[in-house]
């Protein structure tokens, strides 16, 4: 089962670095940077012009003694650098946040997948990012044959592609809190999410740790779908009841459920 050290009061005291890094796709010599005071946007300046990155990652993180801790970690649309993690979902017309916890039980592997949906509403007040949220479902699958967090990445991207309102056009982000040192390569279709599976051009996977929710939104999302999750594995488990199991063939899982979670 995925473990997460219970969040410390004093972690919130920790100093935070917000780190933007740029690739500017050529050698570049830059010598200037321009800061907004009012808005916190960013830019990188060459002779007092501005330069355009084509591409910018934004990390969140506070120092340890083992190494830094990442809090958040996206990618961001590079004409609009702000160090504010917040600041990324907007770039997204729909955000999920997916999370799988996991137990081994009697020689059999339970699997719970919790998501947490958000829309940007669009509302442009300065220095504030709107994001709509609400629970929405709760899947669990038997005997996983692949690792548990990334089967539930992949199960609900091909869930919402069924869906009669979604399209190619949007741009959906899923919130995630495991692969950090993957995610680059997934976010890239350089590997794939599981064995055959790479992510679809409209998706885009953010980091976010369960462990800091005060931190942004994505992680009060990510924290949410963690706290669903782990409720419903330990539910599943003490009532030991597999009536509702439906088998299924050409799957790499042996059994799923759906369960319904009421909007919080």
């Amino acid at each position: 089962m995925k473990k997460k050290k219970k969040q410390k009061n004093r972690q919130n005291k920790k100093p935070r670095q917000h780190v933007i890094t740029l690739d500017m796709g050529r050698p570049v010599a830059a010598n200037g940077l321009s800061i907004d005071p009012k808005t916190g946007k960013a830019s990188l300046l060459f002779n007092g012009r501005p330069l355009l990155p084509v591409q910018a990652n934004i990390e969140v993180s506070y120092n340890r003694n083992k190494g830094p801790k990442s809090l958040v970690n996206a990618n961001t649309n590079p004409s609009l650098l702000y160090p504010n993690p917040n600041r990324v979902l907007e770039q997204f017309d729909l955000i999920i946040a997916v999370d799988t916890n996991w137990k081994d039980v009697d020689g059999e592997r339970i699997a719970v997948t919790a998501t947490i949906y958000g829309r940007n509403t669009k509302i442009k007040v300065r220095e504030h990012t709107s994001i709509e949220m609400g629970i929405r479902q709760c899947f669990e699958y038997r005997n996983p044959a692949c690792k548990p967090e990334n089967l539930g990445w992949q199960q609900i991207i091909e869930m919402l592609q069924r869906n009669p309102e979604y399209n190619k056009t949007m741009k959906v982000a899923l919130i995630v809190d495991s692969d950090l040192n993957m995610l680059k390569d997934y976010n890239k279709r350089l590997k794939p999410v599981i064995d055959g599976f790479y992510l679809p051009e409209n998706f885009e996977l953010i980091y976010a740790s369960a462990e800091s929710s005060s931190e942004s939104i994505a992680n009060q999302m990510i924290a949410k779908a963690d706290s669903i999750s782990r409720t419903l594995l330990n539910q599943i488990i003490k009532e030991n009841d597999p009536s509702n199991l439906i088998l299924v063939d050409n799957q790499p899982f042996s059994h799923c459920r759906k369960w319904d979670v009421a909007v919080a």
